[in-house]
C-alpha cells in the first residue's frame, strides 16, 4: 500500500530526487518516482506516510501512557489499561505537583563534541526541549541521559505526571518500566521494596523494526531494556534509626543499532548515580569521540551499565561488619561468657557435709591425721590471692548479667536486615546474570551478525567479565549473610534458653522462698497453738485461784465485822471490868476512842495517798513504753 505524492520538476533531475529520498528513508527503496508534465509522481509508502502522524498523535495523547503507543505488540490491551489504572491511582504519592516538577537531562553535544546540563521545568519545558518549537525540528542527541530524582527515598518524585507521561511517550519507553517506578513514591513503610527484575524487547528480528523516524534520528533497529537494582548506602537522615539503609534505581536503556544513539532514563531517590553518570562523561577530550562510531558508542553503554553494577555490589561488606559489630556489642559477648551459677539448696549442703565426714572418719582419713610426717604446701602469696579473688570477683559479677526481652528484640530485629541483605544481593545477582546473558546473546546470535562486528562481541567480553567478577564479590557477600543469619538463629535461640533458665530460676526462688514463708506460718501457727493452750491452762488456774480468793473474801467479810468489834472491845475504849478484877458495869473512855481515832485515820488517808501516788506511776510508765514501741515499729515501717 502506497500514497502518491506531487512534486515540481522545475530544475530538479530525477537522479537527484532518488538520491534524496534514500538518504532520507534509508530503510525505504521502493520509491516509484513517474514524470507528468513539469511534476514528478511518487508513490511513496503509505506506513512511511501515517507513521509521523501516529507519533504526533501519541504524543499529543500522552496523558494516556502506555495505551498511547504506536506498537505494543508484547503486552495485551488488557495489560496496558491495567498498567494506565495502576498509574493513575499511585499519581497522587508517586509524582509532584505540576508547578514544583522538573527533569535533569545530560546530553552529548555533536557540535562541542561535550555533554550539556538542562533542567526543563513544567511540561511546556520538557516539550520545548524534547521536540522544539515543533514535530521533528530537533533530533534525538547522540546520547542523552534524563535523570528522575527524589528528595530521599520514601519522597515523591521531583517530576509531574505529565511530565513524565510526555517524556516515556516521546521516547516511545517500553510499558514494563513503569513496573520499577511504582515501588518509588511516598510510603511510611516501605512498600514493594522486594520487587525486582530484568525486562528486554529486541526490535532487530522477529516481529520487526520499531517506528522509523528519520527526522529525530530513529532507524526503528533498536534493543532495549529495563532493570532494578538495590544497594546499601549510609543514610543521611538523622532521624533514622539506623545509619544504613536499602536503596533502589530502575534504569531505563535503549540503542539504535543503525544510528548509534542511546537513551537512560534513571530513576532514584538521590543524585548518586546522576553524580557518578556526570563525573564519568563530563571531563571528555577535544580529540574524544566517544560516539563517532556504533562500536565505541556501544562501548559507552556498557560502561554506563557498569555504573550501575558496581553500585549494586558496594558498601555491603561495611554494611555486613556494622551488623556484627552490633550483634557482639549488645548480645554477642554477654551471651557466651555468662556463668551458670546455681544455688545449692538445704538438702544439698547437707548432702555436702554428710560426704565430708563420711570422708573423714575412714581409716585412710585417720591414717592422714595421725601420720606426723605430713608436708603442708607453702601458702600462695598474697598477689595471687589478689588476682584469684579478683577473677572471682569478675566471674561473680559475670554470673549477674541479666538479659531482658529487649536484647531478644534486637537479635530478631538484626536477624530481619541480614534476611532482607540475602534477599537484595539474591536479587541483584538474578539481575545481573541476565544483563550478562543478554548482552552475550545479543552479539553472538547468528542473525544479528549484520548488527555487530568483532568489536562489539570483544566489548561485550569485557563486560561479561567485569560483571561475573561483581557477581563474584555479591556471592562472596551472600555466603557471608546466610552465615550470619546462622548465627542470629543460634544466639536467639541461646538467648531463649537464658531468659527461660532465669524465669525458671525466679520460680524456684519464688517457690522456695513462698515454701519458707509456709514453714514459718507453720511454726508460727504451731507457736500459736502452743501459747493458746498455755493461756488457756492459766485461764484455768485463774479461774480456780478466783474461786478461792471469793471463797477468802466471803469468809473475810464474814468475819470482818466481829473482827473489827473484838478489836474495838479489846481495848480500854469499853471495859466491863470490876475493881476487884471481876465483871462489872460497863465504862466507857472517850478520850481513848479520841486517841483511837487521831492515830487510825491519817494512817488510813497515808495509806491510800500512797497508793494514789505508786498508781499513778505506774501508768506513766505504762504509757511511755507504749509510746516509744509505736516510735519504733513507724521507723521500721519506714
Amino acid at each position: 500500500m502506497s500514497d502518491t505524492d506531487v512534486v515540481p520538476a522545475y530544475r530538479l533531475r530525477q537522479e537527484d530526487l532518488e538520491k534524496y529520498l534514500r538518504n532520507k528513508f534509508p530503510n525505504h527503496a521502493d520509491f516509484d518516482i513517474k514524470l507528468a508534465r513539469d511534476e514528478y509522481n511518487i508513490s511513496v509508502p503509505r506506513l512511511l506516510s501515517k507513521l509521523t502522524d501516529r507519533f504526533i498523535d501519541s504524543c499529543n495523547r500522552a496523558d494516556e501512557f502506555p495505551k498511547n503507543l504506536i506498537r505494543h505488540e508484547t503486552f495485551l490491551d488488557y495489560s496496558l489499561t491495567d498498567y494506565h489504572e495502576r498509574l493513575n491511582n499511585r499519581a497522587s504519592e508517586l509524582f509532584s505537583p505540576e508547578e514544583e516538577g522538573y527533569l535533569r537531562f545530560w546530553e552529548y553535544d555533536d557540535e562541542t563534541h561535550r555533554f550539556r546540563e538542562d533542567e526543563p521545568a513544567g511540561t511546556d519545558g520538557v516539550t520545548s526541549l524534547l521536540r522544539g518549537t515543533f514535530y521533528f525540528d530537533r533530533p534525538d542527541p547522540k546520547c542523552r541521559f534524563i535523570f528522575v530524582l527524589a528528595n530521599h527515598s520514601r519522597d515523591p518524585l521531583d517530576t509531574s505526571r505529565k511530565m513524565l507521561l510526555y517524556t516515556l511517550t516521546y521516547h516511545q519507553v517500553m510499558p514494563a518500566f513503569l513496573d520499577f517506578i511504582f515501588p518509588f513514591g511516598r510510603q511510611i513503610y516501605t512498600r514493594d521494596f522486594f520487587f525486582s527484575g530484568f525486562r528486554h524487547e529486541n526490535r532487530l528480528i522477529g516481529s520487526g523494526p520499531g517506528p522509523n523516524l528519520p527526522k529525530l534520528g530513529r532507524s526503528g533497529l533498536e534493543i532495549r531494556c529495563c532493570y532494578s537494582l538495590k544497594s546499601v548506602e549510609k543514610s543521611d537522615d538523622e532521624e533514622e534509626h539506623s545509619k544504613w539503609s536499602v536503596r533502589q534505581t530502575a534504569t531505563y536503556h535503549s540503542f539504535d543499532v543503525d544510528t548509534g544513539a542511546a537513551l537512560w532514563i534513571s530513576v532514584k531517590g538521590n543524585d548518586l548515580i546522576q553524580d557518578r553518570v556526570m563525573t564519568a562523561t563530563e571531563n571528555l577530550e577535544p580529540n574524544q569521540r566517544p560516539f563517532g562510531t556504533k562500536e565505541r558508542a556501544f562501548e559507552e553503554l556498557l560502561s554506563t551499565h557498569l555504573i550501575n553494577c558496581k553500585w549494586a555490589g558496594e558498601q555491603w561488606r561495611w554494611y555486613l561488619n556494622d551488623l556484627e559489630e552490633e550483634l557482639q556489642g549488645s548480645t554477642g559477648r554477654r551471651a557466651l561468657t555468662a556463668k551458670v551459677v546455681r544455688d545449692r539448696r538445704p538438702e544439698d549442703k547437707e548432702k555436702l557435709e554428710f560426704l565430708r565426714a563420711r570422708s573423714m572418719s575412714t581409716p585412710a582419713a585417720k591414717k592422714r591425721q595421725s601420720n606426723p610426717t605430713i608436708h603442708l604446701m607453702p601458702p600462695e602469696p598474697q598477689a595471687r590471692r589478689t588476682r584469684s579473688s579478683s577473677r572471682d570477683s569478675r566471674a561473680e559479677q559475670d554470673s549477674h548479667v541479666q538479659f531482658t526481652f529487649d536484647d531478644l528484640r534486637d537479635v530478631q530485629s538484626l536477624e530481619d536486615k541480614t534476611n532482607e541483605v540475602i534477599f537484595v544481593l539474591k536479587a541483584n545477582t538474578d539481575v545481573l546474570r541476565e544483563l550478562k546473558e543478554y548482552y552475550h546473546d545479543l552479539v553472538n546470535v547468528q542473525e544479528h551478525a549484520k548488527y555487530f562486528s568483532e568489536n562489539h562481541r570483544k566489548s561485550a567480553e569485557r563486560f561479561e567479565m567485569q560483571i561475573t567478577s561483581i557477581m563474584n564479590d555479591i556471592r562472596m557477600q551472600l555466603t557471608r549473610a546466610r552465615a550470619l543469619v546462622r548465627m542470629l538463629g543460634d544466639r536467639k535461640a541461646l538467648l531463649y534458653g537464658i531468659l527461660n533458665y532465669h524465669n525458671a530460676a525466679a520460680s524456684m526462688s519464688l517457690a522456695s522462698k513462698s515454701q519458707e514463708s509456709a514453714d514459718n506460718m507453720e511454726t508460727m501457727t504451731r507457736n500459736m497453738e502452743e501459747l493458746t493452750r498455755e493461756m488457756n491452762e492459766l485461764a484455768q488456774k485463774t479461774t480456780q485461784e478466783t474461786v478461792s480468793m471469793r471463797i477468802i473474801t466471803l469468809v473475810t467479810l464474814f468475819f470482818l465485822p466481829g473482827t473489827f468489834i473484838s478489836t474495838i472491845m479489846s481495848t480500854d475504849i469499853v471495859k466491863f471490868e470490876g475493881s476487884d478484877g471481876g465483871p462489872g458495869p460497863k465504862v466507857f473512855q472517850s478520850d481513848a476512842l479520841k486517841l483511837y481515832i487521831y492515830i487510825s485515820l491519817p494512817l488510813m488517808v497515808l495509806t491510800f495517798a500512797a497508793w494514789g501516788i505508786m498508781y499513778k506511776l505506774e501508768s506513766r510508765r505504762t504509757k511511755r513504753k507504749k509510746r516509744k514501741a509505736a516510735e519504733k515499729e513507724g521507723k521500721e515501717d519506714v
